[in-house]
């Protein structure tokens, strides 16, 4: 589960099983260098006030929840990162 304001960049692929809430703030996929799914091969959910971007790969399904945001490709500048 994905909370608080800031931003997670998720650059390589996550082999866990479970699904990825994204609460709040900002959960970017840029595992495009190492393949594979940035969030495992569970489904992930944005609920209101979080962001799904980014230009790398999910394999799970994605649902998104009113007041929650998709921003394919897009990238943001002062990420934490894994």
């Amino acid at each position: 589960m994905k909370t608080g304001a800031h931003n997670l960049s998720l650059k390589n692929a996550n082999t866990y099983l479970g699904g990825t809430t994204v609460n709040s703030g900002w959960l970017e996929a840029a595992n495009t260098v190492f393949g594979g799914s940035a969030t495992g091969t569970g489904a992930v959910t944005v609920n209101t006030g979080a962001t799904l971007a980014g230009a790398g790969a999910i394999s799970g399904r994605v649902t998104l929840n009113s007041g929650g945001a998709i921003q394919p490709g897009a990238v943001n500048t002062g990420l934490v990162s894994t």
